[in-house]
């Protein structure tokens, strides 16, 4: 089985482990060799895994995923990816931004054509490249990233953030959250907003055995420790 170390920094080092009960029955730490570095794993016996992927100095999001194999044909079990007999890809990891929130304004009770809404502007300080900013809602002030902690993510990748665009806004409408979730008007809801990763829900930096909010997204990994808490009462 063979796996991609994507980026490198200098300094840290990239550990593939794979579980069994728990226990690691093997593993595999990178060099940094490039941005491509391959491992092998001689005797993969049949059976069931966790692999599991994190860099030593916790720059990146991580990666969990199951895995079987039989009859060295490698199956992963939340990608739903059939690997070769001789190597193939177990997954990828993104880096977690290093910009953050600096400051942010609301307007609670805008409406539009299509009805009353939450207006909101977000903006982000020390951005070098490009990045997104992730928001979450629940019904109480325990709203996070974690699916069991939110109903789901809003319009996931759609707010993106720029040295040359540091900020993102939008309204959103009442009848946007009622009508795909279990909110009702007069309800009060918390969004939860997180500096995130571009392109930060695709399958890198996902876990993949994490159980998935209502509307089947899951836990994504390469979100920044900065968490901003916003009320809002559905109109």
């Amino acid at each position: 089985e063979s796996g991609n170390q994507l980026n490198n920094i200098s300094g840290n080092t990239f550990i593939i482990n794979f579980y069994q009960n728990n226990n690691i029955v093997y593993s595999y730490k990178t060099k940094n060799a490039g941005s491509n570095a391959s491992f092998n794993i001689n005797n993969f016996n049949d059976g069931g895994y966790v692999c599991e992927i994190r860099d030593s100095l916790n720059l990146f999001g991580y990666n969990k995923d199951s895995v079987i194999v039989k009859n060295n044909t490698y199956y992963l079990g939340g990608s739903c990816c059939v690997s070769s007999t001789t190597s193939g890809k177990i997954g990828g990891v993104r880096q977690i931004p290093t910009f953050s929130i600096s400051n942010y304004s609301i307007v609670s009770d805008t409406s539009q054509s299509g009805g009353s809404g939450i207006y909101f502007k977000i903006n982000v300080v020390n951005i070098n490249n490009s990045g997104a900013i992730a928001i979450y809602y629940y019904k109480n002030n325990q709203v996070s990233s974690n699916p069991l902690y939110n109903y789901s993510i809003l319009f996931p990748n759609n707010y993106l953030v720029s040295n040359n665009h540091p900020y993102t806004s939008d309204i959103i409408l009442d009848t946007s959250l009622e009508n795909t979730t279990a909110v009702h008007s007069g309800d009060s809801i918390y969004f939860a907003i997180y500096p995130a990763a571009l392109n930060f829900t695709s399958d890198a930096s996902y876990d993949h055995l994490a159980p998935i909010d209502v509307l089947g997204w899951g836990q994504y990994t390469a979100l920044s420790s900065q968490r901003i808490i916003i009320p809002y009462k559905v109109h």
